[in-house]
């Protein structure tokens, strides 16, 4: 079936997942969202002792090429082993992920009013 990765065990993943691997044409709901759901997949091959980079091609092969990395997979095992079972994701520091643009416009109104001139 595929020659990367040894099924065995991944077989109940699919069989659970959808039973046949996933197409670009058929369209899949997720609760919480895809990321979310690539996340729950890893943990349970996590919780069968299976190893991050075969859990991570063989997500790959189910949803399609590149949908994971074997590196992202492996930080998440890391994670689960370190026991932070947590599948959201952690605060960062840097630039925020969303951008107030009124308080941007708001010293430019300010410099720019007619009262200024």
């Amino acid at each position: 079936m595929w020659p990367e990765c040894s099924v065995g065990q991944f077989g109940q993943l699919a069989t659970l997942v959808s039973g046949t691997r996933v197409t670009s044409s058929l369209k899949i709901e997720y609760p919480g969202g895809k990321i979310q759901h690539f996340r729950h997949l890893l943990f349970f091959a996590f919780h069968r002792s299976q190893k991050a980079a075969e859990a991570a091609r063989y997500i790959c092969y189910l949803y399609g090429k590149g949908v994971i990395g074997e590196r992202a997979a492996q930080k998440w095992f890391e994670k689960f082993k370190n026991g932070d079972l947590d599948l959201e994701d952690t605060p960062r520091s840097g630039r925020p992920s969303e951008f107030d643009e009124e308080h941007l416009k708001t010293p430019l109104k300010e410099r720019w009013s007619p009262n200024n001139q």
